[in-house]
């Protein structure tokens, strides 16, 4: 038998207005991304999660300004993720948070068939104290072909401050899209995401999905191309993606949701070179806006852009000379 450890998963939500009436199941379990159903059902029952103080049933239906609070021992087998060294291209630190600049084809949380070489095995052999805090303390995500800015919370404190301020959208995350075609201006798109109908992997636009919303500004236009400031107010699975080739507008090297590459007529071979050897989407955090969760100071953190991105953002000005 495995050896079981225990951590402590705390969380404190107050209801809006926008929720009432959904069952308390449902409501935790879309606004907490790591809890099952299941999970909080079990914890109602064992009286581990209250609302307004007091115990309640799976079916209750939740009320504008009822405050949540969830206290609950989570066993996991000690063997299951392992601490593995390596690499990690460090932000900023103290002792409440960390933050990286993930780079491409680093997977963030491990999963079925893939419990090594992700950033939650460097993180617990970077800091042994980050196995009491929640998946290592990773309080979000990035796509394993997506680069840039990750915050991990240090302490069970900083945990519970940071996922709640992501759950009252308080934390900004900014993003660099290159992208084929040209958009006329930027715009807010706000179309709903769920499961594609027929491949459980991707994402698609689909009127029964959850409430997506993504800002985008034009930044720089190239011939056929162009560089995008991207702003995301929801977090949906692969959400910039999606909704950018909805627009018409995928993401260069996205080879999910990009569709055909389109060449242009008069590209030589090495901007064809460039823009065909491309290992993965053009899609980089490069800034996070929050509040430090002990401090309640504002943290304006920011990663560099990737070595891949700034070569084709070189090619595009060549070849829009």
């Amino acid at each position: 038998m495995n050896n079981q450890k225990k951590h402590l998963f705390t969380s404190t939500i107050k209801v809006q207005s926008e929720n009432v009436g959904t069952r308390i199941d449902q409501y935790l379990a879309q606004s907490i991304e790591e809890l099952s159903r299941n999970r909080i059902q079990q914890w109602i029952k064992l009286g581990q999660i209250l609302v307004n103080d007091s115990a309640i049933d799976s079916d209750y239906s939740v009320q504008e300004n009822d405050m949540i609070t969830i206290n609950a021992e989570v066993n996991h087998p000690s063997n299951e993720i392992k601490p593995m060294p390596m690499s990690l291209k460090i932000i900023f630190e103290d002792d409440d948070l960390l933050a990286i600049n993930k780079p491409v084809g680093l997977v963030v949380h491990p999963g079925a068939g893939n419990l090594d070489n992700t950033l939650q095995n460097a993180l617990l052999a970077y800091d042994s104290t980050l196995e009491q805090i929640p998946r290592a303390g990773i309080v979000h995500r990035l796509d394993k072909d997506t680069s840039g800015i990750l915050i991990i919370a240090k302490t069970l404190i900083s945990h519970q401050h940071l996922i709640l301020q992501m759950k009252n959208r308080h934390i900004q995350k900014k993003y660099l899209a290159v992208v084929q075609g040209v958009p006329i201006a930027g715009e807010q798109v706000n179309l709903p995401i769920g499961r594609h109908h027929k491949d459980r992997k991707k994402m698609q636009v689909r009127d029964d999905g959850k409430e997506a919303i993504t800002e985008f500004t034009v930044k720089k236009k190239f011939n056929n191309y162009a560089l995008l400031d991207v702003k995301i107010i929801t977090g949906r699975t692969h959400q910039i993606r999606v909704h950018l080739a909805q627009l018409g507008f995928p993401l260069l090297g996205d080879k999910i949701y990009g569709g055909r590459l389109r060449l242009p007529k008069n590209a030589d071979a090495k901007f064809i070179e460039v823009l065909t050897d491309l290992r993965s989407q053009m899609l980089h955090a490069h800034q996070i806006i929050f509040s430090h969760p002990r401090l309640e100071e504002e943290m304006q953190l920011q990663a560099d852009v990737p070595k891949e991105m700034i070569h084709l953002l070189s090619a595009l000005n060549e070849y829009n000379t």
